[in-house]
């Protein structure tokens, strides 16, 4: 299980919107998406 301090965090413009995404690990790629920012 990875540690929070081995997670990166960054920032892409998409369409005009700043989308937050973390990642963390290697491996095949899991994606969760969800519509409340402040429960990332």
């Amino acid at each position: 299980m990875s540690q929070a301090s081995e997670w990166k965090h960054e920032y892409i413009l998409s369409n005009g919107v700043k989308l937050h995404y973390v990642t963390s690990g290697s491996g095949p790629l899991m994606l969760m998406l969800h519509g409340f920012p402040e429960f990332w």
